[in-house]
């Protein structure tokens, strides 16, 4: 399966990754058209995974001074279990690496256990005073401490 990740999501990307959102967080009522005026806003990156001309998922991050905030990560049901959740989860932390972001944030549901367990694995940490609902729903406010590239690679003598 061949996937390319683009950081320049067309309108008809963004338009597909607004469906999408739409259709995985129950809890956004915003019509598609405010979605795709988020998606590009100044302060917001999209990183699309496209099959071909397809969107098969997406990270949606905002970002400010030193933080950012996953606001949206979903893969397509057909192609969830394939790594693309591993691909594009890495693309976004190296991004925010590169730029010196220290920090990234992101709220789940505590019953989506299969993403906690994927955030988790890229060293993602419960802040558990930080829990709230939505749609009665609980959630897990997780956050990644970004180590500086120099702490990343090592030299050799």
């Amino acid at each position: 399966m061949r996937i390319t990740i683009t950081s320049k999501p067309n309108n008809k990307d963004l338009n597909e990754i607004a469906s999408m959102v739409k259709k995985e967080f129950d809890y956004v009522k915003e019509p598609k058209e405010k979605i795709m005026q988020k998606l590009s806003a100044k302060n917001s990156v999209v990183f699309a995974a496209k099959k071909g001309n397809c969107v098969a998922g997406f990270v949606f991050l905002k970002l400010k001074k030193g933080l950012a905030w996953i606001d949206g990560f979903a893969v397509k049901k057909n192609f969830r279990g394939k790594g693309l959740g591993s691909m594009l989860l890495k693309h976004a932390i190296g991004f925010l690496q590169k730029k010196n972001y220290s920090i990234a944030m992101l709220s789940v549901y505590c019953s989506n256990r299969n993403a906690i367990k994927l955030y988790k694995k890229y060293g993602f940490i419960e802040n558990n005073g930080k829990a709230r609902k939505i749609k009665g729903k609980k959630t897990a406010l997780l956050e990644l401490f970004i180590p500086k590239k120099s702490e990343t690679t090592r030299s050799v003598s």
